[in-house]
């Protein structure tokens, strides 16, 4: 008897996670939202601002796109900025044969930052999208050249439930992480406690020259939480790893 995966619940074609790329909504929500269609996803993202290089952040479910709006916006009073909501999560939706696996991830990613067509990039992923950006930045370097990572009313999705299934379910291998080389930025937020016993050092086994800071009275989102103190830190980042002409 064949195996059904639980994720067909989310890429059936009548399932209503199908349906969020028809939402007027969301797809005008905030200037400069569009959507961008790769082989396996409907993306829905936002652009803004100019100049090099391009911030990329990653709505972490159940945060949508539009959670980013303060950090967004001071982004991109001083460089290139775009916030995606990965597939399966707020309006971003996935083909049916999407698997939700780590590497589904990756691959979609790399294809819409390939459409984007303005690399190398800063990927600034929270939690899980963290997973797939590691994988990016050690499979196509060309794509990025700097990590900074943090560890629904209109019809937005949170399939959370497909992506923990594929990723650690009892049956899955576990992915492996290959050790990336681009400068890296890991931030925990010290009031997190949906990850208290997580080992908050984990991504030094992949990227040991990452610079690690750990932040009192913010939790789980950072950027979101704080978006003044993380563009300050983002910058004086990139300016320690060279680009020296941000301000």
């Amino acid at each position: 008897m064949e195996t059904i995966s639980p994720s067909f619940l989310d890429t059936h074609p009548l399932s209503p996670v199908q349906s969020a790329k028809l939402s007027q909504w969301a797809g005008s929500s905030r200037p400069g939202i569009r959507y961008i269609e790769t082989e396996s996803v409907c993306f829905r993202v936002r652009e803004g601002g100019s100049k090099r290089p391009t911030v990329v952040l990653f709505a972490d479910g159940p945060n949508t796109l539009e959670h980013h709006d303060p950090i967004f916006e001071k982004l991109a009073k001083w460089t290139r900025v775009v916030a995606i909501d990965p597939p399966g999560f707020g309006f971003s939706t996935p083909n049916p044969d999407f698997d939700f696996k780590v590497g589904a991830f990756a691959n979609a990613f790399v294809e819409l930052l390939i459409s984007l067509g303005a690399g190398p990039y800063v990927l600034c992923p929270t939690c899980t999208n963290v997973y797939p950006s590691a994988l990016i930045a050690a499979e196509h370097p060309e794509l990025v050249s700097h990590l900074a990572c943090e560890c629904i009313s209109h019809g937005g999705n949170f399939c959370l439930a497909s992506l923990i299934q594929s990723w650690f379910g009892p049956d899955v291998d576990q992915p492996a992480f290959p050790t990336f080389s681009q400068p890296a930025l890991a931030v925990w937020g010290m009031n997190d406690r949906s990850h208290r016993k997580s080992d908050k050092r984990s991504l030094l086994n992949i990227a040991p020259h990452a610079k690690y800071v750990e932040r009192e009275g913010v939790g789980h989102f950072p950027e979101i939480e704080d978006p003044v103190w993380f563009d300050r830190l983002l910058r004086q980042f990139l300016r320690d790893n060279g680009m020296l002409h941000i301000s």
